[in-house]
């Protein structure tokens, strides 16, 4: 990974970590479960999806900034982000198998945050819609944003090693490439505890890993995201 790059992330959460208010929250999160992969552009073109299911783990960082709705105190929240994810491709004459592991550090915008929990945070809110549905959608699309809707960048090294489809067999060394991600996602917040401290989420996320092979091409795999988290605030 580039030193700058480094840099830049560690800039971006220390100025998070030392915010000028103590109503801003610093949190610890912690998502975990399945993901589905599959090839795109030029490495589609070699292989396809195999074993799609593959478990991955990512931790979390993030504190809330300011609010730019100080009335409703809605406001950004920005993390950094440590994920590994895994890809399990078959090629298309049925004789190898590609294995994927990618490890990226990554920066995460929340832009409609609170620092206070979700249902806390709706609570808040200082119009709301007069008629029963439009409370319900209202609501729903309240929890699904705040706290929630996020955008995501990373940046990583993955290492792609093919073994023989039959017996299982590496063939060759494995192959290391600098990778990008572009992303989004929403995290509802399914459950906090009385003091808001703890926090049980879900995770739906949604992004491509990107890199330049050794043709000069691009290739990509694309991940869904579905998983749990818990998330711990100070």
């Amino acid at each position: 990974m580039k030193p700058l790059k480094i840099l830049l992330i560690l800039s971006l959460i220390t100025l998070s970590f030392y915010g000028n208010s103590q109503e801003k929250v610093f949190s610890l999160k912690f998502n975990t479960l399945m993901t589905f992969s599959k090839p795109e552009q030029e490495l589609a073109k070699a292989y396809k999806g195999n074993h799609n299911l593959q478990p991955f783990a990512e931790v979390e960082v993030s504190k809330f900034l300011f609010a730019y709705w100080p009335k409703n105190r809605l406001g950004i929240r920005l993390g950094g982000t440590y994920d590994y994810n895994y890809g399990n491709f078959l090629d298309l004459s049925y004789e190898r198998i590609m294995r994927a592991k990618i490890g990226a550090f990554g920066l995460r915008i929340y832009p409609i945050a609170s620092d206070y929990p979700a249902i806390e945070a709706l609570g808040k809110l200082d119009f709301l819609p007069n008629n029963i549905l439009g409370i319900y959608l209202y609501s729903l699309v309240s929890v699904l944003t705040i706290n929630s809707l996020h955008f995501d960048y990373r940046w990583g090294t993955g290492e792609l090693t093919e073994y023989t489809y039959l017996d299982d067999e590496q063939i060759g060394e494995p192959i290391k490439r600098d990778m990008s991600y572009l992303g989004w996602g929403f995290q509802p917040q399914i459950f906090a505890s009385e003091d808001f401290r703890w926090i049980v989420n879900a995770q739906f996320d949604f992004g491509k890993y990107k890199w330049t092979n050794s043709a000069g091409g691009i290739s990509a795999i694309k991940y869904n995201y579905i998983g749990f988290g818990l998330q711990y605030s100070l």
